[in-house]
């Protein structure tokens, strides 16, 4: 921190003074903010994605995983896809922004589904609680209400326009 005037200088931004760190307002732009935490959001669901998925770091890939939820979590098997497949898609689509609300709801879902059928007895993670999938179920919900943000493809391709200045580029 580089203290000038009573002002800082935090992370490169422009000097916030001590006010504006109690303001209530956003330091940065609604449209950069919603970036954060869809990216580590979808980092984190491409990882357990393409375990079940793909088999990759040391998952079971799809087939294994269906057998697992099926028979240790009495999980059909047509639902264990679904969830493989909302894990790693819908990660790749709230990373790329497109289709982020429906994304976001699907691995929201995942979550609760999770949360319920296999961690519903404890919350620390140690335990094997619901703690970490509670934190992707929130992570999930504050990425559906903040929505994709200007640095989507969700503005590119369905962006509203209001005024015909607006269409026209």
């Amino acid at each position: 921190l580089l203290q000038r005037y009573g002002s800082y200088r935090i992370f490169g931004f422009k000097h916030i003074s001590m006010k504006k760190l109690f303001d209530t307002s956003p330091l940065i732009s609604n449209d950069i903010a919603s970036i954060f935490p869809r990216i580590i959001l979808a980092l984190v669901f491409i990882f357990h994605g393409g375990q079940k998925m793909f088999g990759w770091f040391g998952g079971a890939g799809l087939e294994g995983t269906a057998e697992f939820m099926n028979i240790n979590l009495q999980i059909p098997v047509l639902l264990a896809y679904v969830a493989a497949l909302a894990e790693f898609f819908g990660a790749v689509f709230i990373l790329l922004g497109l289709f982020t609300r429906l994304s976001a709801l699907a691995l929201g879902l995942t979550m609760l589904v999770a949360i319920v059928t296999v961690h519903p007895d404890a919350f620390l993670l140690s335990k094997g609680g619901m703690e970490y999938p509670l934190t992707l179920l929130f992570m999930s919900v504050l990425a559906f209400i903040l929505g994709p943000g200007k640095i989507s493809l969700d503005f590119l391709l369905f962006k509203k326009c209001t005024t015909k200045k607006e269409c026209r580029h």
